[in-house]
Parts: structure tokens; C-alpha cells; sequence
């Protein structure tokens, strides 16, 4: 009997399997809008006519980009750190989920990537590590397509030992949104 052998590529520590190489953008889409639905807008009840227009926001900006996983990668860092400011009392005010979403609003996650990187200069402390938050949008990533206590366990492991407690409850809501 002939053992099959399987290529798998490290990157961030989590294994980056073949099937993951080529998402459909259409996936990541509604992957995306649940990850920022359960950080920035738990607690809210949200239209599914607003949920539909978010996902094809979210839709047409992946399309749009050169690399959708980087650009899944990016969104989903976006609405971590939108999700500190709004806590830590920065930034006030976040708008409804298809505003933020919109292309073309002014002061949505596609144009607050440069403000971000000014925040993050400024107020490193308020911010979860850079570390932290590759752990959780790679793992999210990988629970989104294949979902697994393996994934979730090596998260939670890895984000316990960096002292990321919040990062893991962020994680834990996209789970639990994700999943219901």
C-alpha cells in the first residue's frame, strides 16, 4: 500500500493547505461579513436585505483586488482595529454595516487603511499585537472553509500564551456567529 503524501507550506504557524491556495471570492465574501459583523456589530440586529448589500460590498472590493485573501486579510485587520478605537473611545460613531461597507463613504474600512497605520503609530498600546492579530485572521480564515477543534485549539493556544485574551473572544464571536 502506497502512503500519499501531503505538501503543506507554513505561514504564521498554521498550516496553509493546497485547497486554501484559490478561495472563491464569493466564500471569503460572506466569511468576511461574518467576521465584522460579530466585532464590530454583535449586539445589533441586522437586516438580512443590509447583510445581503454588505456581502456584495465586501464582494466587489475582493474582485477588485490583486490578491482577495490579502485583501480578506486586510478587511478583517480593519474591523479589529476599528473594533479598539470604537472601544477605547478614539473613534465614536460607527455607522450602519452596509455605510461602512459602501465604496463609496469616505470614512469606511477601504479608506481608513492609511488612518489606521497613523493610529497605530501613535497608540500602539490600545492595540492588540500585530502577532495577535495574524493568528486570528489566518485561523478565521482556515475555520471558515474547514472547520475544526484543531483550529480553534491551536488559536486559542497560541493567543493565551501571547496574553491576547480579547483577540480570542473576538475570534470566539466570528465562531459563533459563523456558525449560527
Amino acid at each position: 500500500m502506497k502512503k500519499e503524501v501531503k505538501i503543506i507550506a507554513m505561514h504564521s504557524g498554521f498550516p496553509l493547505e493546497n485547497h486554501l491556495q484559490k478561495l472563491p471570492e464569493e466564500q471569503l465574501a460572506f466569511a468576511g461579513w461574518q467576521f465584522a459583523n460579530a466585532t464590530l456589530w454583535q449586539f445589533d440586529k441586522i437586516p438580512a436585505s443590509e447583510e445581503r448589500k454588505c456581502i456584495r460590498y465586501l464582494l466587489e472590493h475582493l474582485l477588485l483586488s490583486k490578491n482577495s485573501k490579502s485583501a480578506f486579510k486586510e478587511f478583517c485587520q480593519n474591523a479589529v482595529i476599528e473594533h479598539w478605537l470604537q472601544k477605547s473611545a478614539i473613534h465614536k460613531g460607527l455607522p450602519s454595516p452596509s455605510e461602512w461597507l459602501s465604496p463609496e463613504n469616505k470614512s469606511g474600512f477601504q479608506y481608513k487603511t492609511e488612518w489606521h497605520e497613523q493610529i497605530i503609530k501613535k497608540r500602539k498600546s490600545i492595540l492588540p499585537s500585530q502577532d495577535g492579530l495574524v493568528i486570528v485572521i489566518e485561523a478565521y480564515l482556515r475555520y471558515a472553509f474547514r472547520p475544526s477543534k484543531q483550529i480553534f485549539k491551536r488559536c486559542k493556544n497560541r493567543l493565551l500564551k501571547l496574553k491576547e485574551h480579547e483577540l480570542f473572544q473576538i475570534f470566539c464571536n466570528a465562531i459563533i456567529n459563523f456558525n449560527f
